[in-house]
């Protein structure tokens, strides 16, 4: 039996659920501004949302074409303050729109409306604006970076991706990379960079660093390990000159 289509009454549900969840806490006018002028991140996030993401593949060159600029970033112009109701609706108004023209079925549209974590989720990662910590900010920010930011690296088990060795993205965790550490395993390692965690669809980024320990595993390639954890020196990373 065919599956239908998102009904009109589901898209309402979702997109007053999210509007709730937008005004549930203080947030930032200045992003808010932000968001709704360039409208590709909220877009993004809402295909996502709804399991239609788009992919990443360093190799083949499939990352989010966001449309951010580099001179985004400051906005000088705009003053400082917290998210009107007016703009929390022209926030939701864009994510409904997604929820209208992109094929969600009745059965997934049902497990979303009940499932407000992914929801809340949403709302705060389109806020998170650190290329470290946000996968639309860091696919934006490699897309400017130069060639000299990026490494090519391994799992111990050899599938081959490439992390962005930049500070913008490496010292929000706590560390530079090339930096010699003691982990939290009582290991000796050195941070190589960041990249998106495909392990864990609830961590799209994460540091990724080399042990002493795997280092013989392959020997054309720095083979590493991920850490999710978003503050390294808090869960007893740290640095050493060994």
């Amino acid at each position: 039996m065919k599956n239908e289509p998102m009904s009109v009454s589901q898209v309402l549900m979702l997109v007053k659920n999210f509007t709730i969840i937008l005004l549930s806490k203080t947030r930032s006018g200045k992003i808010a501004k932000k968001l709704i002028s360039q409208k590709k991140k909220i877009e993004s996030s809402a295909r996502d949302f709804l399991s239609n993401p788009l992919g990443y593949n360093f190799f083949e060159n499939k990352m989010f074409l966001s449309g951010w600029f580099a001179d985004d970033d400051s906005c000088p112009e705009i003053e400082e303050t917290n998210m009107t109701v007016d703009q929390a609706l022209e926030i939701s108004e864009i994510f409904g729109r997604v929820m209208c023209t992109n094929f969600c079925s009745e059965t997934e549209a049902e497990k979303l409306i009940k499932d407000k974590d992914k929801l809340v989720s949403l709302a705060d990662d389109l806020f998170e604006m650190s290329p470290a910590f946000n996968l639309f900010e860091y696919n934006r920010y490699v897309k400017h970076a130069p060639l000299s930011a990026f490494r090519e690296v391994c799992t111990w088990d050899r599938s081959i991706f490439i992390v962005c060795t930049a500070d913008e993205v490496c010292e929000p965790y706590g560390f530079k990379s090339g930096e010699r550490v003691v982990s939290s395993n009582h290991a000796l390692e050195t941070i190589i960079g960041v990249a998106p965690f495909w392990f864990d669809k609830g961590a799209p980024l994460a540091i990724w660093t080399a042990s002493d320990d795997n280092k013989f595993r392959d020997p054309t390639r720095v083979v590493v390990g991920a850490w999710k954890e978003r503050d390294l020196k808090k869960i007893g990373f740290v640095s050493t000159t060994i």
